[in-house]
Order: structure tokens, then sequence, then C-alpha cells
């Protein structure tokens, strides 16, 4: 995502990550804060290698944050890790709004064909 790109840009790019549309349920927002876009970018760059399981994915964890800043040679500032944290606690809720909406469907998918199965 290129630099100052709008919020709603930026919103598109993870719902997209999450398998969702979103549609027009976004507005155009102001760009996104300069001071913090290279945070962002370190959130698209740790957010494929995350762990993931039954439950949805994981959180992005210290020390994935830790060997990623190692690895680019990153003075990552404490304001910085915790930004990080509160995006990826962000995508986090809106995954697991995702993972109980799929899992609500497929129930319901369930039950329907077991009515009917009776019928």
């Amino acid at each position: 995502m290129k630099e100052g790109a709008s919020e709603g840009a930026h919103l598109r790019q993870a719902a997209k990550a999450l398998g969702r549309d979103l549609g027009t349920d976004i507005e155009p927002e102001p760009d996104f804060p300069v001071i913090a876009s290279h945070i962002w970018g370190w959130f698209l760059d740790l957010n494929p290698a995350r762990q993931t399981g039954a439950m949805g994915p994981g959180a992005i964890t210290y020390e994935s944050i830790e060997v990623y800043s190692r690895m680019h040679r990153l003075w990552m500032r404490p304001w910085e890790v915790s930004a990080l944290r509160a995006v990826d606690d962000c995508f986090l809720a809106v995954a697991s709004e995702t993972t109980k909406e799929r899992q609500e469907r497929k129930k319901r998918e369930q039950e329907s064909k077991a009515r009917a199965k009776r019928r």
C-alpha cells in the first residue's frame, strides 16, 4: 500500500486478506497518517506469516515482531510496537467475527440439510 493511502483503501486491503467483501460500506476517509504508514507496512509483511488454527488466525507475537525487526535491521520504538499490536487486534476482531459468521452459516446449512432429509 502506498504511503499516504486513504484509510478506506487500507480497510479494503485488510478485508480482501480476510476474504470479506465490504462493498460500499466504506466511505472515503482522509489519508492514512504518513507518520504511521510504516506500521501498516510492517503489519502487511507480518500478517501472512502468522499462525492460524481451527479457531482462526492467531495474534502476531512479540517474538515474530522481534525476529522481523532484527531481520530488517529496524529499531522499533515502544509506541510503534504498541500501534502494530493495536492494528493486529483490530484485524483479529474482524477475523473472529468472520469465523463466527462462517460457523453460524455452516450450522444453518447443516440444519437445513437435516430438515430436508427428514421430509
